[in-house]
């Protein structure tokens, strides 16, 4: 813990005339490792060979007198073993997962006649143990170091590259002295690639693979003339090319993850990479890392020789290098990610929250190197290199960050706070330091909910003698002036922290509720950490148990095990206080340590319980009656909710069937069109002459929105045709004693649109027809003969002028005025009732009174069920399974409204309220709006704009959870991958190598 570093004073490099003293043993094995590392193409079959190497070694430790025939045999042995169950699926994993996954098969017998196990229990092999357990790392310390612990991150790289380092220099030291090993070394993993293990120093230093990258004869010439200033000067020049060869492979990996990602996006409805995407990505990773691996080595090696002469300057040198190397890694180890979008191969690459903690943790772990004297500005350069690197990739995959975890982008961006708060000046204080180490353990905490939920139990009185007793147990040497850790108080710490893990973390307040009381418990406030009798998911394991198999008939384990993050917690306490003190706990029977490995797999039994495949395939999918009821859950409450916003919708439009949503443009239904009469009335009341409809007189020539008009609003416009006639053009002409009267009839057909007492007419049909004669009169004698009024002739309508109106009639202008009102009258009515409906709803959803309030927590409730048993059932594959991940907990998150996230579902309908009120559209502004298509939400069931987009999100995000579930629980069916949380399948594999590493 950096509060607890004193202030480094430099000594200073060595004077001119002064001969350096110059390590050659340290030298030598640090340049055979660089020499080996060079000749492997294959970083995976190099960590391979290094891993039996150093199984070799230790196996010769135990047995120095066996012939080469003997070493032989054992060396062909391991060999055959690794050759036998190193999948192709395993060389994908990522180093660190690898290197565990190797140390694991060198110890599994199965199926193996010798039943001969592994060299574990020597001198090089704890050495290897005690790195991969972390001894030496500050990472227990303190209730900060814990969570920090928790989360794999950068430093994992440095203990892959360190158990090389181990493996190789082990190698050297033995070859040197033991001319038998050497030999059978030579022949199986030397004389393959051109290696002698007992090489001369003088051509390690003049190895042809370093020239232009790591010139130790120049260093080593400098050196013998005792001059530290051209040492230095000169180590500073191959410390730039360095990092600049670094930076540039850094500028690469970044490149190509643009690359990808501009054609393979996070996004569930995306295109998938093919396979030969997927093997070219995997291949320029492994060809690039094969680079990076070798600059670390030569950093190394250079931070080596320059702190012969000035120790805080190889300090320096080292963690600048190595957080040069660590950014480049991360970034390139997520190449396959991107490229493995939905594929079998993402289980095994770098998780993208994985990248984010190893990012946080690079930084981290420069924070030490401002602790001494001021920092030169060539340093500082580089550094801000660094920062520069990691500001571009955040900058490249913002996008992709925010789609799989909303907070990965801010974490980054925050990340990128605290390392430019580094370098803005040089005189940090150690408080200064502190308070920068602080945030960055808070922005790791925030990648691992493990981390909230451990920092919530160091509240409570049971921990508080366990935290106590880690911090006075663990890394003892380095908090009390490498003071060893006694017997007494080791035995007292391993019963503390057994009992703790055993009996404590099975116990509540860390697990419940009590079985007595799950029938009334409520299980959301189970998994919903929040107070000292609420438990989460992972201290409620027993409890989710026996819900999944009452509630959806998922067969019950009925197992019993502890709080899965405080478990690991104190075993991985326990590991680490082991492996430190490798003399006081072989004294311990391997039984109590073989009790923890099988409380871990437990634990890990328990968690695969949950997502365990189907014994037989239903329609094609293994996924389990507990997955699949969580999907229909979530589709029931969707659809129960959407079925109370349909019904409050037709609450407020009573019987008419308008889309409410569909503004002035749509069509009237069907049932609120006005039809064509067969015959047309008169427009004079009173008439009630009718006559047959001419064949182009038609309602239809009404405007679409009166129609609408007629159906929307509740005194609605009454639309009807009608008819006028009239004699017109009456000529008298005399035949004798009589004037006869002749004349033309007008005929008018109307349509009009009657608003209660005021009527509009939209357009009329009209036709002059001759009539004849319609009166006559006697000059002489005054009498007047047969007379007839209009009436006379319209009832010869059928007979003489209805087939003349049709060839003969003109429409005339349609009165815009009628569409107009009609556009006002509806779109008044419709914003009247869409602002009631969002009120209404808004109002309702807010109140988990109502029945649309109860509905929405129930949508909420699936949802944090499918998460919590999916955390906890899908551990490895929602680390690494992008997509899996999207719909639960990133970007395209199914729709609820989730506790500690923006209330996707009220803040939605509230927006809509607030839009209408300001006279916007309802989905004016929400983020998603651009990402639905309504068109798979049935037509019966859209309600309005913005929960129809919710629906549509839903629809298809439940589609694509369900899909990942059925492709996920067929991998895991046919052997593809083991579920289980990476930690504990980590801290079970580490308990074993710390147990039979010190027996």
């Amino acid at each position: 813990m950096l509060a607890s570093l004193p202030q480094v004073v430099a000594p200073g490099p060595a004077s001119a005339a002064e001969p350096m003293k110059i390590d050659e043993t340290a030298l030598d094995r640090q340049l055979f490792v660089t020499h080996v590392g060079l000749r492997y193409a294959d970083p995976v079959l190099a960590q391979r060979d290094a891993v039996l190497s150093a199984e070799l070694v230790g196996w010769r430790e135990r047995n120095p007198t066996a012939d080469a025939a003997a070493i032989t045999a054992h060396a062909d042995l391991m060999a055959s073993r690794m050759a036998a169950k190193l999948t192709e699926d395993d060389k994908r994993r990522s180093a660190w997962e690898l290197t565990l996954r190797l140390i694991e098969i060198l110890n599994d017998t199965t199926n193996d006649t010798t039943r001969t196990p592994a060299a574990m229990a020597s001198p090089t092999m704890l050495a290897v143990t005690q790195e991969l357990v972390g001894v030496g790392r500050p990472n227990l310390g303190s209730v900060r170091d814990v969570v920090t612990n928790l989360r794999r991150s950068s430093s994992d790289e440095d203990r892959v590259t360190a158990v090389r380092r181990i493996a190789w220099s082990a190698v050297r030291v033995r070859a040197l002295e033991d001319a038998t090993f050497a030999e059978v070394w030579r022949i199986r993993y030397g004389a393959p690639r051109g290696i002698r293990p007992t090489i001369g120093s003088a051509n390690l230093s003049k190895d042809p693979l370093l020239k232009g990258r790591f010139d130790v004869s120049a260093l080593l010439a400098a050196a013998e003339d005792g001059n530290a200033t051209e040492l230095l000067a000169e180590a500073g020049q191959q410390f730039d090319r360095m990092l600049a060869d670094l930076r540039t492979q850094t500028g690469q990996a970044i490149a190509k993850a643009e690359q990808l990602d501009a054609a393979y996006g996070a996004k569930t409805d995306g295109p998938t990479p093919s396979e030969a995407v997927r093997t070219e990505a995997e291949a320029d990773a492994k060809g690039r890392k094969k680079y990076i691996d070798d600059s670390k080595e030569m950093i190394t090696g250079l931070a080596q020789i320059v702190t012969f002469v000035d120790k805080d300057a190889g300090k320096r040198v080292k963690g600048i290098g190595d957080a040069a190397v660590k950014v480049a890694t991360a970034i390139n180890e997520y190449l396959p990610k991107i490229a493995g979008l939905g594929a079998k191969e993402a289980i095994f690459s770098l998780g993208t929250a994985a990248l984010a903690g190893n990012i946080i943790g690079v930084v981290g772990a420069l924070v030490p190197l401002f602790t001494g004297p001021s920092m030169e500005q060539q340093m500082m350069d580089q550094l801000a290199g660094i920062r520069d690197d990691i500001k571009k990739l955040s900058e490249k995959m913002d996008t992709r960050f925010d789609a799989i975890d909303a907070k990965l982008a801010q974490l980054l961006e925050n990340t990128e706070a605290r390392f430019d708060e580094l370098l803005e000046r040089q005189n940090h204080t150690i408080e200064k330091l502190v308070g920068i180490e602080q945030a960055l353990f808070q922005l790791s905490v925030q990648l691992d909910t493990w981390g909230a939920e451990i920092l919530a139990a160091q509240r409570t009185s049971q921990m508080t003698p366990l935290l106590n007793t880690i911090d006075g147990a663990v890394h003892h040497a380095d908090k009390y002036d490498g003071a060893v850790l006694s017997w007494d108080d080791f035995w007292r710490a391993e019963r503390d922290l057994h009992v703790g893990a055993t009996v404590t973390m099975r116990a509540e307040p860390f697990v419940g509720p009590s079985p007595g009381s799950y029938a009334n418990a409520d299980v959301i406030s189970v998994i919903n950490r929040g107070g000292d009798d609420v438990f989460g998911p992972n201290g409620a394991i027993a409890y989710l148990d026996w819900y999944a198999a009452t509630t959806y008939g998922h067969p019950g384990s009925g197992r019993q095990v502890a709080d899965v993050a405080n478990w690991n917690v104190l075993t991985g306490a326990y590991e680490l206080m082991s492996a430190e003190n490798p003399h006081h706990i072989r004294r311990v029977v391997a039984d109590r340590i073989t009790g923890l490995v099988n409380d871990g797999e437990s634990l890990l039994d328990a968690h695969r319980h949950f997502s365990e495949p189907l014994d037989q395939t239903v329609n094609g999918n293994w996924t389990n009656n507990l997955f699949t009821k969580l999907v229909e859950g979530y589709e029931k409450a969707t659809k129960e909710l959407n079925g109370l916003l349909i019904a409050e919708r037709d609450a407020i439009r009573g019987d008419r069937r308008h889309d409410m949503f569909g503004g002035v443009a749509q069509q009237a239904p069907a049932e609120g069109r006005t039809v064509d009469p067969t015959r047309v009335p008169a427009c004079q009341p009173g008439s009630t002459q009718q006559l047959t409809r001419p064949t182009q007189v038609t309602i239809a020539k009404t405007p679409e929105i009166a129609h609408l008009a007629r159906h929307v609003l509740p005194a609605g416009p009454v639309i009807r045709l009608c008819h006028e006639a009239q004699l017109v053009n009456r000529e008298i002409e005399s035949q004798g004693p009589w004037d006869v009267e002749r004349a033309d009839i007008q005929v008018t057909m109307a349509l009009q649109v009657v608003w209660g007492d005021q009527t509009q007419r939209f357009t009329d049909w009209s036709a002059v027809m001759p009539a004849g004669e319609v009166c006559r009169r006697n000059r002489n004698t005054g009498v007047v003969g047969a007379c007839y009024d209009v009436g006379h002739f319209l009832g010869q309508w059928d007979a003489r002028f209805r087939t003349q109106f049709q060839s003969t009639a003109q429409q005339g202008r349609e009165n815009g005025e009628v569409k107009t009102r009609a556009q006002k009258e509806v779109k008044d009515r419709l914003d009247v009732d869409i602002q009631r409906y969002y009120d209404n709803v808004h109002a309702q959803i807010s109140n988990a009174t109502t029945p649309l309030g109860k509905a929405n927590v129930e949508v909420t409730k699936a949802v944090q069920l499918l998460q919590a048993y999916s955390k906890l059932g899908w551990a490895r594959a929602l680390e690494h399974d992008e997509l899996l991940a999207m719909v639960l907990f990133g970007g395209e998150q199914l729709p609820a409204d989730l506790p500690n996230r923006s209330p996707v579902v009220t803040a939605s309908l509230l927006a809509a309220r607030n839009n209408v009120r300001d006279g916007k559209a309802p989905a004016d502004g929400l983020a998603y709006a651009g990402d639905c298509d309504v068109s798979d939400v049935p037509a019966a069931e859209r309600v309005d704009p913005v929960s129809d987009c919710l629906r549509s999100l839903a629809l298809h995000r439940t589609a694509v959870l369900a899909d990942r579930y059925k492709v996920n629980s067929a991998r895991l069916k046919h052997g593809e991958y083991v579920e289980g949380p990476p930690l504990i399948v980590e801290r079970v594999q580490k308990l074993r190598m710390v147990r039979d590493s010190t027996r």
